[in-house]
């Protein structure tokens, strides 16, 4: 493998994401879900509800099983051993482990190999972060941006424009290795499901993306405004 084929493995998500000028910066996932759709969530809400459950409960168990396969399936990724921590229960594992060998049996079969793992970036122009799940270099030597997803459902846009806010982050890293397609493994189904949007549609994320880095900023700024004009009006 030449050099400039070489992996590379992150370190995961950081605690916050830090420009190169020392901002703090909002993450991918922080600034989708300031304008995503939330009907998808109410209804899942109300489904919990009329389980007799808390939307806290739900959530964490949910969020808990998601964190152990996407470590799980980083560290297979990584050619490294996966070992959990004392907190971790022993139901949420063994499905985690679940969603991770459906990932594994696919990966075996699919011919791609990792270019980048958990890598960690930051946009120095737009001031946003990010952590990909993956990167992976096709027989051809096409790179693809993937993320690895455990829900119950899937489809939903919010994930390509993920997607698109990864590939903003590896242009501005790497202008020099293009990536030519954005992938979505869902993991809940046997076999995983594969959602796959070509050059077109990745574009068109990395767009949206792009405006909604700026807008997410105008709120932000705004915010502030406000707060200083109730300071102001207290101080009368």
């Amino acid at each position: 493998m030449s050099a400039h084929h070489k992996p590379r493995h992150g370190t995961g998500r950081p605690l916050k994401y830090m420009s190169p000028g020392g901002i703090v910066c909002p993450g991918v996932t922080t600034i989708i879900k300031r304008y995503s759709d939330q009907e998808g969530l109410i209804a899942w809400a109300n489904k919990i509800g009329l389980e007799g459950k808390t939307l806290a409960m739900a959530r964490d168990k949910r969020a808990d099983v998601g964190k152990l396969a996407h470590a799980m399936c980083a560290a297979y990724l990584a050619g490294q051993t996966w070992s959990p921590a004392p907190r971790d229960e022993a139901q949420d594992i063994d499905e985690a482990s679940e969603h991770c060998a459906r990932f594994v049996t696919w990966w075996e079969q699919s011919e791609l190999t990792v270019a980048a793992t958990e890598l960690p970036l930051v946009s120095a122009e737009y001031l946003f972060g990010g952590t990909m799940d993956l990167v992976a270099r096709d027989p051809s030597g096409g790179l693809i941006v993937a993320d690895i997803k455990t829900g119950r459902t899937g489809g939903y846009p919010e994930w390509l424009a993920q997607l698109g806010g990864y590939a903003v982050l590896w242009r501005e890293h790497h202008p020099d290795e293009p990536i030519g397609l954005a992938q979505v493994y869902h993991t809940a189904t046997t076999p995983i499901t594969i959602y796959t949007f070509d050059a077109v549609a990745l574009e068109a994320a990395t767009s949206w993306f792009v405006h909604a880095t700026r807008l997410f900023q105008h709120d932000r700024d705004l915010a502030h405004h406000m707060q200083r004009l109730s300071y102001a009006k207290s101080k009368r």
